[in-house]
């Protein structure tokens, strides 16, 4: 009897694995983790200093001196 037994815990830890493994992880922002989370969120533009560039509704514009923030 203690051999047909020996198998059920083999069978519920692949059960569990299955299940666990089909579940998708999220990240604390709510977005499923995977490669895609890892892009960026926004879109950033250089513009050169002196051009005439005006943000539209919902942009905002920061002036760099270069491409690292400084």
């Amino acid at each position: 009897r203690a051999s047909a037994m020996a198998p059920l815990p083999l069978l519920l830890l692949l059960l569990v694995a299955g299940a666990a493994a089909t579940d998708q992880i999220f990240t604390t922002s709510g977005v499923p983790f995977g490669k895609n989370s890892w892009e960026p969120r926004y879109r950033v533009e250089f513009h050169p200093v002196d051009s005439p560039y005006q943000p539209e509704n919902g942009q905002e514009s920061e002036q760099m001196t270069n491409h690292e923030g400084r």
